[in-house]
């Protein structure tokens, strides 16, 4: 059995690593690289998230913390980002 490159990831559990991999993101180093904003908008597009959860799952995987360690100002300023991002 081939192990999942996000499961020491925290925030990323089984569907939402299966996600990722159907828009292309497939492991954390690819994760960091494209940022939480690009990859949750891939996301958004792809009609898998669209949420502020998945959002903040993916900054705190990125951050190597569980979402809720972000603190509410940084989520915050990351969810209108996010809305400005994608016309929200």
């Amino acid at each position: 059995m081939v192990r999942d490159p996000f499961d020491a990831t925290p925030n990323i559990g089984p569907v939402l690593s299966r996600e990722l991999r159907e828009v292309d993101v497939h492991d954390p180093a690819e994760l960091r690289r494209r940022g939480a904003l690009e990859v949750t908008r891939l996301l958004y597009e792809a009609g898998l998230r669209d949420c502020r959860h998945a959002l903040m799952a993916v900054e705190g995987a990125i951050r190597g913390i569980r979402w809720h360690r972000i603190p509410a100002s940084e989520r915050d300023a990351l969810w209108f980002e996010f809305q400005v991002l994608v016309g929200c």
